[in-house]
């Protein structure tokens, strides 16, 4: 497989198919969403011919949006890729791996052909809520033998309260920290949704104007810090794996000399 790396995802080119992971153009070329962001969102969005490849509980998440009125999405293109279980497209084998980054639906990618394997995991938090995921798709990654490890370099150098948006561990640290939080229905009922996916029972007040809204910038929290260098260094030792960091000129660069790793 050719692997052309982007900011903030890959292209993999095959004898029989090219394959975007977490890279969203205008051309009809299967696209494999690992984790929700603002630009996978805007791309479902759009009119597009592109089968799209996501995992069981991302397209649960995106059908409560859709039936709520939160957001107007196309997922009549959306394939479902079981987790833990390889999905064929073309001739690379693409198995998603159930991820913790304080998102739903996030998961690790052993991408595989005939002649070799890599890892992909864009975001993950070392201290979230679901340590047991990271320590699997760890294990499943060395077990495959991977040659690279691929991951944004802003994993590690993002600041904790940047926006992110459906981080369940978060919204609920601010509506179990304030009583006095109200959401709108629409919002109350994909809430519900996202404390199902943390195994959380929350009670949540709705209002007809409610002080907490889908947009806002949710205040950090513990549980939701990014991993430290030698936290990476321990996952790379692990895998036994060349770590590759996604992003612009400057993130890699700057987490290449963090790492110690030979510049290209």
């Amino acid at each position: 497989m050719k692997i052309i790396e982007h900011a903030t995802g890959l292209t993999i080119t095959t004898p029989q198919i090219n394959v975007n992971v977490d890279e969203f153009t205008d051309k009809p070329t299967p696209v494999v969403i690992s984790h929700l962001t603002p630009a996978a969102i805007s791309f479902l969005q759009r009119p597009s011919t592109a089968p799209v490849f996501i995992s069981q509980d991302l397209y649960e998440l995106l059908q409560i949006l859709t039936v709520t009125g939160v957001l107007k999405l196309s997922l009549e293109r959306i394939q479902i890729m079981p987790t833990s279980y390889p999905t064929i497209i073309g001739d690379l084998r693409i198995t998603p791996l159930p991820n913790d980054d304080g998102v739903c639906g996030s998961v690790a990618l052993l991408i595989e052909d005939a002649a070799m394997a890599i890892g992909y995991c864009a975001t993950f938090t070392t201290h979230g809520s679901k340590k047991k995921r990271l320590k699997k798709w760890k294990r499943h990654f060395r077990d495959a033998r991977i040659k690279q490890f691929y991951f944004l370099a802003a994993t590690l150098t993002a600041h904790q309260d940047a926006p992110r948006i459906f981080e369940p561990d978060r919204v609920l640290s601010l509506l179990s920290a304030d009583s006095h939080q109200t959401v709108s229905p629409a919002y109350g009922r994909v809430l519900q949704f996202l404390f199902r996916q943390v195994d959380h029972q929350l009670p949540v007040q709705t209002a007809a104007h409610p002080t907490l809204h889908l947009a806002t910038t949710v205040p950090a929290s513990p549980v939701a810090t990014a991993p430290t260098v030698a936290e990476l260094h321990d996952i790379v030792t692990v895998l036994q794996a060349s770590p590759v960091p996604l992003g612009t000129a400057a993130e890699r660069a700057a987490l290449i000399k963090q790492l110690g790793l030979p510049e290209n």
